[in-house]
């Protein structure tokens, strides 16, 4: 969960903290993961929405649960969360994999949590690139395109610019695609693909989600 205020002060104040946790307590305890709903739920005998109304005006500073996620391992799968820089980026991973059995091999166990530091690392948005919307590929297939442009490059030399910087673009983002930040001889691909074989089991990354502290948010300058 993401509990934004607006100053340092604050997010080390005892009563932010502690009412982070609660609420992320209350949301594990409910399964829940939309935010309105959750805001509408009771605690500490009112809802969250006037718990966090109590606590900015005790604090002065206006505060919000920006987003949640809450994901459950099943029979077959493994889980790590991991959380870097005193809270300020956090990450939810999870693996299926082919049996309940493999999910107690230490080398898959070791594996999710370093696809958890991966993703920290790296900052992927994706799995792999069947998850890049179209839209996404378009807008940065028209930015390539206007640098190569800009640049000078002849027509024919247009296209396969942009194909390869695109191609470059979804090696960074996607993190089938990005190289395992342990062992550069390797794509994370092929670590799990490595992994698998040596633990006789499927394993495929199922879900993940990297939330760093104000990321979208634009800062204001006075």
């Amino acid at each position: 969960m993401e509990l934004t205020c607006e100053t340092d002060f604050v997010a080390k104040n005892d009563d932010f903290i502690k009412l982070g946790k609660d609420l992320v307590a209350l949301a594990y305890q409910e399964s829940c993961q939309d935010v309105e709903a959750f805001l509408l739920m009771p605690y500490a005998g009112q809802t969250v929405a006037a718990a966090l109304t109590a606590c900015i005006a005790t604090l002065g500073e206006n505060m919000s649960v920006r987003r949640m996620a809450i994901y459950e391992a099943g029979a077959k799968g493994l889980i790590d969360l991991y959380s870097h820089g005193g809270g300020r980026i956090a990450v939810l991973v999870r693996l299926e994999l082919g049996s309940p059995e493999a999910t107690t091999k230490p080398q898959l166990q070791a594996l999710v949590h370093d696809l958890a530091l991966q993703i920290v690392a790296a900052k992927a948005q994706y799995i792999s690139t069947d998850d890049v919307p179209a839209e996404v590929i378009v807008a940065e297939k028209a930015i390539y395109e206007a640098q190569a442009i800009n640049e000078g490059r002849a027509a024919n030399i247009v296209e396969r610019m942009v194909e390869g910087r695109l191609r470059k673009y979804l090696e960074d983002v996607c993190l089938l695609k990005q190289v395992y930040i342990k062992d550069t001889s390797l794509t994370v691909e092929q670590l799990i693909a490595n992994l698998a074989k040596e633990c006789g089991t499927t394993i495929s990354v199922a879900q993940f989600v990297r939330y760093e502290i104000g990321e979208g948010i634009e800062d204001s300058e006075e």
